[in-house]
């Protein structure tokens, strides 16, 4: 279980380079969601806002300490929605691996995990 949440962490941040940058795309090219749509592209967007202001003024104390509060929120959102998702793949390989499959228990679970990958859109 380890591994797999951090074999999910890690292809988030691995898709995810740009919110290691500290310059902005430019308008023309199109904006999506973050890998996995774990964050909405607004959520990545107000990190980065925070951090390039950090980043090209003086840093204040108050902006770095809104940037952690920041950071530590949306951390404590995706451990969330991965342990979801840790929990919903368990149930969906039960689930399908059963003699007896049953198929609705299974479709459910898939939407439900397709929800979680879904609210990084609309947020």
């Amino acid at each position: 279980m380890l591994l797999r949440t951090l074999a999910i962490a890690a292809a988030f941040c691995a898709s995810s380079t740009e919110a290691f940058a500290f310059s902005r795309p430019s308008l023309a090219s199109p904006r999506t969601n973050s890998a996995l749509n774990l964050m909405s592209v607004a959520e990545v967007e107000s990190i980065m806002r925070e951090a390039e202001s950090c980043a090209e003024g003086e840093c204040a104390l108050d902006e770095v300490e809104g940037l952690i509060t920041n950071l530590l929120d949306q951390q404590s959102l995706l451990s969330k929605r991965i342990t979801e998702i840790d929990v919903l793949v368990k149930d969906l390989e039960t689930a399908n691996g059963s003699d007896n499959r049953p198929v609705d228990e299974v479709r459910e679970t898939v939407r439900a995990i397709f929800r979680i990958f879904a609210m990084g859109v609309s947020r």
